[in-house]
């Protein structure tokens, strides 16, 4: 049932006094293509959509026309202009009245049968996303990971994000990491309220970058309790494991010299300029880069 329904809602046509023609045609161009329904998200139950090993839904649109192997077509009204675009669905005698949005290179949908219950927002969706062999392998692995909330759920999600970190299969597994399970309007007002913070998350993160060294680690750490969700959140993560590894790398250096200059030995001088080198290397804009340089400069007199 449900498989048909997604089915026709992706059965498109221009439809001109809905809409400007050139509008439509745009966003037909745009939807041009092979998708993969990922998923069907309904309240804070996510279903996966793989149908087997290595099987999948996939619709191929092209201009108006779209296959999908034992569907059949149907013909949709669109229009891209509302707040929410809105789409209605004429199949034989009946017609579904639905809304839908782009969620970056993603596609959300959700859709009712009669026209009063034009859905207003998205207590449900069906998100799709352009088929890959990536996104396949992306989509098996959230299978794997649902329910999400469960106790190996979390590990199985930042390995989705690690490997995959380009699919809607990685931004399910990512707004789950950062908000938990809301339902669809409960995040999108969640991800408009970190927005409004980028700014200032930002600010902090250009002053740490480009302010002293030494000041880096603190601002890092405030970012990430201020501004947990954000990108420069995250940015400042990657920047404050750098750090820490730099400065546990130096540590080995310094221990090595030490060794080496107390005892007069040579090959363990050598390990710990080879261990400077690398830190120079790795971590450049670092604190740890700069006193690597001096233990350095200190074991080649």
């Amino acid at each position: 049932m449900i498989t048909s329904t997604i089915f026709m809602m992706l059965g498109l046509v221009m439809v001109a006094d809905d809409a400007p023609k050139d509008v439509v045609e745009k966003e037909l161009k745009k939807l041009e293509g092979d998708w993969i329904l990922v998923c069907i998200k309904e309240g804070v139950q996510i279903s996966p959509f793989p149908l087997g090993q290595d099987e999948f839904l996939i619709y191929r649109i092209k201009g108006t026309a779209v296959t999908c192997p034992g569907q059949i077509g149907g013909t949709l009204h669109i229009n891209p202009l509302k707040k929410r675009k809105t789409f209605e669905l004429l199949l034989g005698n009946d017609t579904v009245y639905g809304i839908y949005e782009w969620d970056g290179e993603w596609l959300k949908v959700n859709y009712e049968r009669a026209e009063r219950d034009r859905p207003k927002d998205f207590q449900w969706v069906a998100i799709l996303a352009r088929d890959s062999k990536e996104e396949r392998e992306a989509v098996n692995q959230l299978a794997e990971a649902l329910p999400l909330g469960n106790a190996k759920s979390k590990a199985k999600c930042r390995v989705i994000i690690r490997k995959h970190p380009k699919t809607a299969a990685a931004m399910i597994a990512e707004d789950f990491l950062d908000y938990g399970l809301l339902i669809e309007e409960e995040l999108n007002a969640a991800k408009d309220a970190t927005k409004l913070l980028e700014p200032e998350a930002a600010k902090l993160l250009e002053g740490a970058q480009k302010g002293p060294k030494e000041k880096r680690r603190g601002i890092y750490l405030d970012i990430l309790e201020k501004y947990p969700k954000t990108k420069s959140a995250k940015e400042a993560k990657r920047s404050l494991d750098e750090l820490n590894a730099s400065r546990r790398k130096l540590k080995l250096a310094e221990f090595l010299a030490g060794d080496a200059l107390k005892l007069g030995n040579e090959d363990l001088k050598e390990k710990a300029k080879v261990r400077c080198q690398e830190i120079i290397k790795m971590y450049p804009e670092t604190e740890a880069a700069k006193d690597a340089q001096g233990l350095l400069d200190k074991l080649s007199k």
